[in-house]
């Protein structure tokens, strides 16, 4: 069986997408008790999904009820799943996409304009993140340099001797993780790079994998209420890249195909 790193995150909730039953299948996972809420407090519940409604009253209706819409497909499957794994991040992202959606058509409304599905900076940003975004949690200052100035070969090459006493790599975007369920090379995250002080590089790295998820989540739903602004606030990564990943990244020459390990855009993500 193919070994999928990018999943061990979710190992506590089972990591193959069930086809036949989405629903049922994420009812019985779902906690009777102390779940995850909205972004307006509302315990969470996964139910089947009707009409379309658009991204605005989607997040919404998730942050206002707390129903979860939720159709018989991978997306979503790997959407519900981020609910159990980063409920901090997900309700700080709910909160803000609902806010930003009504702000938006009350602006509209007032100037007369027709509702849509129009997005601001930051609702792009949230999308973005929420979808395919990453958190690079890292102690060396070099490894997140090079990551934000594009620098692939020393992150990659380079840097790989150490990668694993100093870098952990963790995805939340669902789309992101549907999309590696066809594992290609040319598959990128939205990153949010995390570099810690040595001493609490130790206390984090002396952790189960599992409490480092808890840790990412805490300290990603901070990061994005005091941060997040525009979606060039995060650091496109080549998610195939990481070593130990994918066995073709074991050859050097892998990180020479320039449409995937691009030059970059001069702009560094912010991070904390």
């Amino acid at each position: 069986m193919l070994k999928r790193p990018w999943l061990d995150a979710l190992q506590p909730y089972g990591l193959v997408w069930p086809a036949a039953d989405t629903v049922g299948a994420l009812q019985n996972l779902w906690p009777v008790s102390g779940g995850p809420v909205s972004g307006r407090g509302v315990a969470l519940q996964v139910v089947e999904s009707g009409a379309d409604q658009g991204a605005a009253a989607y997040e919404v209706g998730i942050a206002e009820t707390g129903r979860l819409p939720t159709r018989n497909n991978a997306h979503d499957w790997f959407n519900a799943l981020m609910w159990l794994a980063y409920p901090q991040t997900k309700r700080v992202l709910n909160h803000l996409q609902a806010a930003e959606a009504q702000k938006l058509d009350s602006a509209l409304a007032s100037e007369g304009r027709p509702l849509g599905n129009a997005r601001t900076r930051l609702r792009d940003a949230l999308t973005v993140l929420d979808e395919n975004g990453a958190v690079f949690v890292t102690s060396s200052a070099a490894k997140a340099s090079a990551l934000q100035s594009f620098q692939w070969q020393d992150l990659f090459v380079r840097g790989r001797t150490d990668w694993a006493s100093e870098t952990r790599v963790f995805l939340l975007g669902h789309a992101l993780l549907e999309k590696l369920d066809s594992p290609r090379v040319e598959v990128c995250s939205h990153t949010v790079v995390w570099l810690m002080l040595q001493e609490q590089w130790v206390w984090f790295a002396g952790l189960s994998f599992q409490h480092q998820r808890l840790e990412v989540d805490k300290w990603l739903a901070s990061w994005i209420s005091a941060h997040l602004a525009t979606p060039r606030d995060l650091q496109p990564m080549p998610v195939l890249g990481v070593p130990g990943w994918w066995v073709a990244n074991e050859n050097e020459g892998f990180y020479n195909n320039p449409g995937v390990f691009r030059l970059g855009r001069g702009l560094k993500s912010r991070s904390q």
